[in-house]
């Protein structure tokens, strides 16, 4: 789940586009099936790291600018304009990957980003961060000569004829007996105050608490925008709970292909 959370100076008065029955969202799934087939030509800086839940930035994009735009606002047209909405601050307390905060910041926008997950945080800083060249690939080149050619050598093999080849796949299967000296006690991120939960009560509880964190912060002009993913009744009753007893008013909902194409769907989920 990643929601992002816009509030500041908006951009001309009176209602926003995305707030509005007017937000173009054919437009944007279009342009999002694209994406999500095509990761081998737009493979944007944050998802350099591999993440579970990727999301697609031309959907974020849109969110943004449909946030910020007013209801009269042609989204197809300033779509590929440039924009700088310095005086406009985004905040998503589910970083994620980092798609809400690298979109927020091409477009202008002051972004900031939190997760209680701290892969999600290293990995998004470092993706972000100032980065020396000479330095990244000094150390590639260590890691190259070193563990590099370990691993490249696991994927040489002999064919039939016993000629050295280079194999395209191999597939290790790995066995957790008991104790291990390579993995310590805590063998997963997860964090126990995490959102996501098993339990579709615990999870609409954990979420309001949160939302009613940022209702609290939010401006009286500022937005909630969200995405949300799945297939449940629990899972959005969950999220109806959560919105509405935060405080927030429910405005308008729209239908976009959010998720990568090659996902694994929703339904198959255990936790809303």
């Amino acid at each position: 789940m990643s929601s992002p959370l816009v509030s500041g100076n908006r951009v001309g008065s009176g209602r926003r586009l995305i707030e509005s029955d007017s937000f173009p969202f054919e437009f944007v799934s279009e342009l999002a099936e694209m994406e999500s087939w095509r990761k081998e030509v737009y493979r944007p800086i944050y998802h350099i790291h591999k993440w579970w839940a990727n999301r697609l930035g031309s959907v974020f994009r849109a969110i943004l600018l449909g946030s910020a735009l007013p209801d009269d606002e042609s989204l197809a047209k300033a779509f590929y304009r440039q924009h700088d909405f310095s005086g406009l601050t985004v905040f998503d307390p589910f970083m994620g990957s980092g798609t809400t905060v690298g979109e927020a910041h091409k477009l202008g926008f002051t972004a900031l980003g939190r997760d209680i997950n701290p892969v999600a945080c290293e990995s998004v800083r470092v993706a972000m961060g100032p980065l020396d060249r000479d330095a990244l690939l000094g150390a590639f080149g260590q890691l190259s000569a070193g563990v590099g050619e370990r691993i490249r050598g696991l994927y040489r093999s002999a064919d039939q004829a016993g000629h050295e080849c280079d194999a395209l796949y191999f597939f290790f299967a790995w066995q957790r007996l008991g104790p291990s000296p390579f993995v310590n006690r805590r063998s997963s991120t997860r964090h126990a105050e995490e959102v996501q939960d098993a339990s579709a009560e615990r999870f609409s509880r954990k979420l309001r608490a949160v939302f009613r964190e940022c209702h609290r912060g939010l401006r009286d002009d500022g937005l909630l925008v969200f995405t949300y993913h799945h297939s449940r009744a629990d899972g959005w009753t969950s999220l109806a709970e959560a919105v509405v007893g935060a405080g927030f008013d429910l405005v308008n909902a729209h239908p976009l292909k959010a998720e990568m194409s090659v996902a694994a769907p929703k339904s198959q989920a255990k936790e809303p």
